[in-house]
């Protein structure tokens, strides 16, 4: 009796000591903003967001013994930047910081764009159709990347570089 007494006395007062060191989560959702706090019920839109609110916990706090997880829910999520983390971003042995999908969901990091099938139309102009082979005229598609929002795609090029092709044979 004795031994279950001890026990009982040892494992509350486990428990009691852990509840200032819980692990901080923050949650991230496709429907979600990042005006909201990051939690379950009014989670984050980005993973930038959940990375800046870790960030400004370590400058402030520092990082709660146990770490931090950010939980990604299903979805795609769209990067109009890089998502770049640094030496500032990582945690240590005891307070971990781990980004993670939902158990049983699918997340995906997307640094491109997404384009609707029904934006690419059949190249119609004859100079271009001119510079394909016989065989692939009729079927070569094109898309007017700046209807679709697109503008960054290319650094600043020479001139001379403009309107370079090659046929590989």
């Amino acid at each position: 009796m004795r031994a279950a007494v001890w026990a009982f006395v040892v494992l509350t007062s486990m428990c009691v000591a852990s509840i200032g060191h819980a692990a901080t989560e923050y949650f991230v959702a496709t429907d979600g903003s990042d005006d909201n706090p990051g939690t379950r019920e009014r989670p984050f839109a980005s993973v930038v967001r959940a990375r800046d609110a870790i960030r400004a916990l370590k400058q402030g706090d520092g990082l709660p013994e146990g770490g931090v997880t950010v939980w990604l829910r299903q979805g795609t999520y769209y990067l109009a930047q890089p998502f770049e983390l640094g030496q500032e971003d990582s945690g240590t042995e005891t307070a971990p910081i781990l980004y993670r999908a939902a158990e049983g969901e699918e997340v995906w990091l997307n640094g491109g764009k997404s384009v609707e099938a029904a934006a690419f139309k059949p190249v119609t102009d004859p100079d271009i159709l001119e510079r394909l082979d016989q065989a692939a005229r009729g079927r070569v598609l094109q898309v007017d990347l700046a209807a679709v929002g697109v503008t960054d795609y290319l650094p600043e090029l020479p001139a001379a570089f403009l309107g370079f092709t090659r046929r590989w044979a």
